[in-house]
């Protein structure tokens, strides 16, 4: 008995001390990687953000965690920062940026790390990236861009093809839980009609590294466009909430397929259903892409947040049964039809007075009484298509030129034509001069 519980007690003790060294080695390694793996981390990121930036920004994060048991490493609190030295080089030495970045991570979580590949070969094998709380905010003096996302998974991460050839290509990227937000400040300076701005297509051309996203997954994105208008001195937002969707193909390989495609679902104002569908050529010179789309049934009252400030038009009652639009566009212009679907439509017309919108009461009258189609189809039955055809100012960024050509339309389908629009204008004109005329002539039989 005293030799069995002697062996029992000599088991136990091994097994400790065999569980206290393993517990020790790994503990070691973890020390070890962890100073190793953010020297290697650090290089690699900074690698990246120099690359993409012309060596203008920097990375900095407060600490970094390794498992080796569960291959997995956290970065904690993320950040793109100006690089200061780099930045105080004469500006001869170094290109000023259009836009300026602020980028902070909450947290950027590795999955199937290989600790021992790193060791090895000094070289970062990742296959899955999550990030968590990423802002991003991109400015310059007419436009700022807020993008939000709580929760960013990317999976299929070919990074050693990167390290290599400096091509990145990712499998699938999900984002949710988020928002993007872009004001367009009007005001800050005379308007540039001549710089091109380029579409998202062709923004991926212009990149001097090949980059390939075969998905991209988007779950409750809310997305809002502001614009400041400087003839009314206020700011109209459009905005799609809970916006979901795919988009494949994003990439800038001539080895691709021709197009890039976006299928996404989102709520106008929060009210109408939305379902659209973008179709971009990657191949085209022109930038052509076309887009088509279904809205549901919604109050069209709505739409006054953006069509007071930029339009001047304030919707007074109006329920719009179905908005249906294809619509195909390039550099130059954007041309398709519409289909609105709308009853009991009454607007107002306004004008500005000092730093307020005002009632334009002759306009109001002569639009509602004369150019304004109450019901689409009318009494008969006869429904009236929209042809769409605007023409893009060449500084006119994507987001605003869509929405352009679809409000053209929308005015086209309510009985709004520039030729109307003349006419009510000088009917008006004839009415002021003649009203003038009337007070000329008291005044000279007051005399």
């Amino acid at each position: 008995m005293t030799e069995r519980k002697w062996k029992k007690h000599s088991v136990a003790k091994w097994a400790a001390i065999t569980l206290v060294t393993l517990v020790v080695v790994i503990a070691s390694v973890t020390v070890y990687l962890n100073i190793k793996f953010r020297s290697v981390v650090e290089k690699h990121l900074n690698q990246l953000v120099a690359e993409a930036t012309d060596s203008l920004y920097k990375v900095e994060f407060s600490e970094i965690r390794t498992n080796v048991l569960t291959h997995r490493a956290v970065l904690k609190d993320i950040r793109v920062i100006r690089d200061t030295l780099r930045s105080a080089q004469p500006a001869k030495q170094r290109p000023e940026p259009s836009i300026t970045y602020e980028i902070s991570i909450g947290s950027i979580i590795m999955e199937d790390f290989h600790p021992f590949t790193l060791l090895k070969y000094k070289d970062l094998h990742v296959d899955r990236l999550s990030l968590q709380n990423a802002v991003v905010h991109m400015f310059n003096r007419h436009q700022d861009f807020n993008i939000r996302v709580s929760d960013a998974h990317m999976q299929g991460i070919n990074l050693p093809l990167y390290l290599r050839k400096r091509e990145l290509f990712i499998g699938d990227v999900s984002l949710s839980n988020g928002s993007v937000e872009v004001f367009n400040n009007r005001a800050a300076a005379a308007p540039d009609t001549t710089s091109a701005r380029y579409f998202p297509h062709q923004l991926l051309r212009r990149l001097n590294k090949k980059i390939t996203v075969k998905r991209l997954n988007l779950e409750h994105i809310d997305v809002s466009y502001a614009e400041y208008s400087r003839k009314t001195l206020q700011t109209g937002k459009i905005t799609f909430t809970q916006t979901s969707g795919t988009i494949r193909n994003i990439t800038n390989s001539s080895m691709a397929e021709q197009f890039m495609r976006a299928d996404l679902s989102t709520y106008l104002m929060g009210q109408g259903k939305l379902d659209v569908h973008f179709r971009f050529d990657l191949r085209a010179n022109n930038g052509a892409f076309r887009y088509k789309g279904l809205l549901a049934p919604m109050d069209g009252r709505a739409l006054n947040q953006i069509t007071k400030p930029l339009a001047m038009l304030e919707i007074k009652k109006c329920n719009i049964g179905k908005l249906e639009f294809d619509i195909q566009a390039n550099n130059k212009e954007a041309r398709g039809t519409m289909k609105l679907l709308f009853k009991d439509l009454s607007v107002k017309l306004l004008k500005r007075e000092q730093e307020r919108l005002v009632r334009n009461g002759l306009m109001s009258f002569l639009a509602n009484a004369v150019v304004i189609r109450p019901d689409n189809p009318d009494a008969s039955g006869r429904l009236v298509t929209a042809n769409i055809r605007y023409e893009r100012v060449t500084a006119s960024p994507f987001f605003k030129f869509t929405w352009k050509a679809l409000l053209s339309g929308i005015k086209s389908s309510i009985g709004i034509s520039p030729a109307k629009e003349r006419e009510i204008k000088a009917a008006v004109a004839r009415f002021n001069q003649k009203k003038a005329e009337r007070e000329r002539r008291r005044l000279h039989k007051r005399d």
